[in-house]
């Protein structure tokens, strides 16, 4: 985890140019060695990186003088929040197998060595009296074996997997959000939110600050 936040500036920007997704991000760095080294490099230069257009390119370009970055990192100082980026060592590994990790993860709360045994429970938002039930009931049960319970903080299934990890002594539970750190969607899953991290979990999310929910 960066200790001098500013030193996530470049990864800031290039994440924030348009048409630069996580997939063109890890190219942009393999190909330039840093994304510092990406946002410097000329037109010409990006345009030869495979799927980068001349509007990403001038996307990238524009970037380097954008101060949504030092505004951002404003906005994680102000609420305490933590970033972790792609290829530090805090950066959680099994994220790294997928196809495409995140640049930069937003946390607030702390992670573990043990988080790498973890269970994700997810489902629905409507769900039934028994179904809640279950949901709760298997977190609980896999809290107490030892693992760490992920979902997503959403109403139902969601929900029920949070409390259920709680609810056993040292328990632990990761909240994965759709939005921004600042935006707790449901709004009444704001205690559970505070729960978490009261109770030494984490809430992450690879979305800037002020990012609403979206259906997709």
């Amino acid at each position: 985890m960066s200790a001098d936040l500013s030193s996530l500036l470049p990864i800031l920007r290039l994440v924030h140019a348009a048409g630069v997704g996580p997939v063109a991000f890890r190219r942009l760095v393999r190909v330039f060695g840093s994304a510092e080294a990406a946002l410097s490099a000329p037109k010409e230069r990006l345009l030869e990186v495979p799927d980068v257009s001349a509007s990403t390119a001038e996307a990238i370009r524009a970037a380097r003088g954008d101060d949504w970055a030092e505004q951002e990192l404003e906005r994680v100082r102000a609420a305490g929040a933590k970033l972790i980026a792609l290829g530090e060592p805090a950066y959680p590994k099994l994220l790294l197998n997928t196809y495409d990790p995140p640049p930069v993860l937003y946390m607030l709360g702390e992670l573990q060595e043990t988080d790498a045994l973890a269970v994700a429970i997810v489902g629905t938002r409507k769900c039934s009296h028994y179904g809640r039930g279950q949901a709760e009931r298997l977190a609980a049960g896999l809290a107490l074996a030892g693992f760490t319970v992920v979902s997503g903080l959403a109403r139902g299934i969601d929900s029920a997997a949070h409390a259920g990890a709680m609810a056993q002594t040292g328990g632990r539970t990761l909240a994965v959000l759709g939005t921004g750190l600042d935006n707790i969607y449901p709004p009444e899953n704001k205690p559970l939110f505070e729960s978490i991290i009261a109770g030494g979990g984490a809430v992450l999310t690879e979305l800037p600050f002020h990012t609403p929910p979206a259906r997709e």
